[in-house]
């Protein structure tokens, strides 16, 4: 039995707002999805298993409808899934009634609910949320019937506020696999038969890691996972030398040879590094303009003699200032910076 486990989507979420290539990457999540379902069709996969958060809130009637088509043309895949804590279920709403094609089976009880194909001789069990946080250990105490059918468990949680997982317990609980869904890097445990999908996207700057579905197979020999990439852009962090003599043109030249090198549908953060007393002549918003770019930190540090100069301007400002500055402690960065900014300052006003 084959199978594909995503988890994650967060269809209709608004990814990186306020940048321009935002409206982009929200509808981007909707073609991923879309690669997914013919992913399905070209490993010929018997059950496509989502584990939570398809939708980044809940959703509209339109795009359930999206969904529900694009579930329903599968060629041969039957779709198992469960709504998570982003898109919960509420009582009596469309999404909890919604009519969904005859080969998608929403997992959409309070309690724990089965999904069997006797065809596959497949069992898979889970329940949905009902409201954004459980606390409870709800798959603490589960264990499948020992027979000759795969058991399969569709969870979402893994932290204090959505269902605390033991991953140990679920290991000797007797499943086949356990599809899991919540943290947005993936993670296969091989050993254990189960895996984060992980997003198919990644969604905020700090998911920098490889992003897709698990590909799975079940047969008596045991299970065998493999991730596959799906996603079309990463998160990226690049550094940027800004040294003496560095200016703005020469700069933005380099950057967009960088870029250009890793990619430049990714989205990066940029860190300028080295040894200036230069880098405020630099114009940052001019950097900008070289592609996907999320924040420039500038790394940069001075390389005066701050001695030096104290003692030469003792009875001014500037040695004041100094002796202000001092008194945070080493390790502040962002007084460190304020140091660095302030005596290039005072230096340049005194010129």
């Amino acid at each position: 039995m084959k199978f594909i486990h995503m988890a994650d989507m967060h269809l209709g979420a608004v990814v990186d707002a306020a940048h321009p290539w935002s409206d982009t990457r929200s509808k981007e999540l909707w073609d991923t999805f879309t690669d997914i379902c013919d992913a399905c069709d070209r490993e010929k996969a018997d059950l496509l298993l989502i584990a939570g958060d398809l939708f980044d809130r809940t959703p509209l009637k339109k795009e359930l409808e999206r969904v529900a088509y694009l579930l329903g043309k599968l060629n041969r895949t039957q779709v198992v899934w469960m709504a998570g804590d982003s898109d919960h279920l509420r009582k009596k709403d469309i999404y909890a009634s919604f009519a969904w094609p005859e080969n998608v089976h929403f997992l959409s009880g309070e309690r724990m609910d089965e999904a069997y194909f006797p065809f596959l001789d497949t069992s898979v069990v889970g329940m949905s949320y009902m409201s954004e946080e459980i606390t409870d250990g709800i798959y603490d105490d589960l264990s499948p019937e020992i027979n000759d059918t795969y058991h399969i468990l569709l969870a979402h949680g893994g932290d204090e506020k959505h269902v605390p997982i033991d991953i140990k317990r679920l290991a000797t609980a007797g499943f086949d696999y356990v599809a899991l869904g919540h943290l947005h890097a993936p993670r296969i445990l091989k050993r254990e038969k189960c895996a984060y999908a992980g997003s198919p996207e990644p969604l905020e700057p700090d998911e920098m890691a490889s992003h897709g579905v698990i590909l799975g197979e079940i047969t008596s020999a045991g299970t065998k996972l493999k991730f596959i990439p799906m996603a079309r852009r990463q998160y990226k962090k690049v550094t940027l030398y800004a040294g003496d003599g560095s200016d703005t043109k020469g700069l933005l030249d380099k950057l967009r040879s960088v870029l250009a090198a890793e990619g430049m549908q990714h989205i990066y953060t940029v860190e300028l590094t080295g040894s200036s007393s230069r880098t405020n002549e630099i114009d940052l918003e001019e950097l900008y303009t070289a592609g996907n770019i999320l924040e420039i930190v500038d790394g940069t540090h001075s390389d005066y003699n701050l001695d030096r100069i104290r003692d030469e301007h003792s009875g001014d400002i500037i040695g004041r200032f100094i002796d202000e500055m001092k008194d945070y402690p080493e390790d502040d960065e962002t007084a460190k910076k304020a140091l660095d900014y302030g005596v290039m300052a005072l230096l340049g006003g005194l010129k």
